[in-house]
């Protein structure tokens, strides 16, 4: 939230990093679309722009 004392970390890293033209390494259990529908469609057209998406479709071994 931008009206008090509370901020969305994820979208200010990624806002700050797009503008300096930075790329970002990060990890993610989220889905495409749960990354857009919970940072919204400016952070995640920044995020798609400066990141290879790479998908695991293996079992999660910690579940073993």
């Amino acid at each position: 939230k931008h009206y008090g004392n509370e901020i969305n970390i994820v979208e200010t890293l990624i806002e700050e990093r797009y503008s300096r033209g930075n790329i970002t390494n990060f990890t993610s259990n989220c889905t495409e679309d749960e990354i857009a529908e919970k940072y919204g469609d400016r952070v995640y057209s920044r995020i798609k722009e400066k990141t290879n998406i790479i998908e695991f479709l293996d079992k999660d071994w910690r579940l073993q």
